[in-house]
Order: structure tokens, then sequence, then C-alpha cells
């Protein structure tokens, strides 16, 4: 125990890239994707009033088209419709991919796509279930559920309002549906941004969690360095040079 611990005390340098790649090899990086999640529902929010403008026209002419001909809508007609919900698609999975590259630094790298069972091991998993790190993930979680519950529940008081207007006056107008959808919208955005806050906290602490474990020993370094120079491939580009 007593050596854990001054080994753990030792661990004073910055991980190596070789020792970061073989780490996030084995699963145990973490990756930036619960911030993606917010940023491509933000992203879908934010075009969301020109997609309704355009498939809504779109579609009421592709209606009345097919009750005038009595014949289904051809691709023709389809197209308005899909195009532009193909585009927010693209947009969400653009901005996921930025994310992720930003914050994880991902490399587009093809051996990365190859399969490697220590992502998959049994003995690993069993480690990781009964590890200190599962139990602080699953309280860290749950707090985060815990304040994104609620705020749902505190921001909800002015659709709730506004919704038992719009239900009890059976004659309401258009102003007042644009104003429940007025409601409605700035609720989500509230709960997007309480949602972003509570990713971006989860993924630094992971991250901070990660650095501190992969940190190196002075002598984890030094056998490192000379594994490197006995790599033929770094003897090979050395003499190249």
């Amino acid at each position: 125990m007593g050596r854990s611990m001054s080994e753990s005390q030792d661990r004073t340098l910055p991980a190596t890239p070789r020792r970061r790649e073989d780490a996030r090899n084995k699963g145990l990086a973490p990756n930036a994707t619960a911030l993606g999640w917010p940023a491509m529902a933000a992203v879908v929010l934010a075009v969301m009033p020109v997609w309704y403008r355009t498939t809504a026209s779109a579609t009421v002419s592709a209606i009345e088209n097919i009750q005038m001909t009595g014949k289904g809508g051809s691709s023709y007609e389809l197209l308005p419709i899909i195009f532009p919900t193909v585009v927010v698609v693209m947009l969400a999975l653009g901005v996921l991919i930025m994310v992720r590259t930003f914050f994880d630094g991902a490399a587009w790298r093809l051996d990365r796509l190859a399969f490697r069972f220590e992502r998959i091991d049994p003995k690993v998993g069993l480690q990781r279930i009964v590890s200190k790190g599962t139990v602080v993930r699953a309280v860290t979680s749950f707090a985060g559920l815990a304040i994104l519950a609620s705020a749902a529940w505190l921001l909800s008081g002015s659709v709730v309002v506004v919704l038992g207007d719009f239900v009890v006056q059976p004659g309401a107008d258009e102003g007042q549906g644009s104003g429940l959808l007025f409601t409605a919208v700035n609720y989500l955005w509230g709960m997007l941004m309480v949602a972003g806050i509570v990713a971006a906290a989860d993924w630094w602490l992971q991250r901070f969690r990660f650095e501190r474990k992969i940190r190196m020993t002075p002598s984890e370094l030094r056998e490192e360095l000379r594994g490197l120079r006995s790599d033929p491939k770094v003897r090979w580009q050395r003499n190249g040079r």
C-alpha cells in the first residue's frame, strides 16, 4: 500500500503521446460525446424556424397537388420536404464531429478502425465495474440528472401558465398559439443551456481524472524513451534524416 501511494506521488510527469494513445486504444480516454449532444440540439433548435417554414409550405403544396391530381407525390414534389431535413441532420452531425475533434483531439487514422480485443476484455470490464472510478462516475451522473430535473421543474412554470390559458380559452387565436410556441422554444433553450453546463462539467471532471491517471513516473519515462530508441522505425527515421 505504501508503495502504491509513493508511486502515485511520483507520477508528476505528463503522459507522452504514446502513453495517451495506448490509453485511448484501451478505451480509457473520455470522449466529448456528451458535449456534442447539447451542441447538436442547439443547432437543430436554431434552424428549426427556417426548416419549419420551408417544409410546411412544401408539404401544403404537395398535399394540394395530390388532391388535385389524385396521384401520389412524386420525388420532385417530395424533394423540398426531404432536402431541408437532410441538411439539418448533416449540420448536426458536422457539429458533433467538430466538438469531438476540438475537445478530444480526435485524429483521422485508419488504424483506429481496427478491432482491438482490449476494448472488450471481460477482465478489464469487471475491473472497471468494481473500481472507484465507477462509483465516482455513478455519483456524478446522478448529480447531473438531479440538476437537469430541477432545471426542468423550475423552467416549466411559464410553459404551464401559457398552456393553461391556451387550453381554457376555446377561442384561442393565432397570437396565443405563437405565444405558446415562443414560450416553449425559450424553455428548450434554457434546458439546453443547463444541459451544456452539466455536460461541460462532467467532461472536464472525466478529463481531469484521466490525465491524473496516466501521468508517468521518471522511471516509466526513461523506460519508454529507451524503448523508442530501440524501435526499428525510430532508428530508420533517424538514419534517414
